[in-house]
């Protein structure tokens, strides 16, 4: 990430990740979610932290989101025991729920992720 502009909000991102909440990012369209995701996503794998992005948009991605318990049984697969963070990049994709309660009910299956949505 060459061009990365720093953000206050950043830091209180990354802090919110260590409760047991889910931590989402929600705006507009290039305000730059993704970005600030993916360079959190980037400074836990840095410290060794277990993460996983999944993009909805991707196809080969799409698959775990056709039901909670696909992505419940990837997430298992994934993490197996140990703790992990789970990025969901969901720019354009329309749920049936709302996201939120949709992967925080696939959560209470899988304690040991966490999940940052956007």
């Amino acid at each position: 990430m060459n061009d990365f502009i720093y953000r206050d909000n950043i830091e209180k991102i990354s802090k919110h990740l260590e409760s047991k909440e889910i931590s989402m990012l929600v705006g507009p369209r290039q305000a730059g979610k993704t970005t600030i995701m993916l360079h959190i996503k980037d400074q836990l794998d840095k410290r060794g932290e277990k993460t996983l992005h999944l993009n909805i948009d991707r196809d080969d991605h799409r698959k775990y989101f056709n039901s909670q318990t696909d992505l419940v049984n990837y997430l298992n697969l994934y993490f197996g025991k140990k703790k992990g963070y789970l990025f969901i990049d969901a720019d354009g994709y329309d749920f049936d729920e709302d996201l939120d309660n949709w992967v925080d009910r696939c959560l209470d299956y899988n304690p040991f992720a966490k999940a940052s949505k956007k």
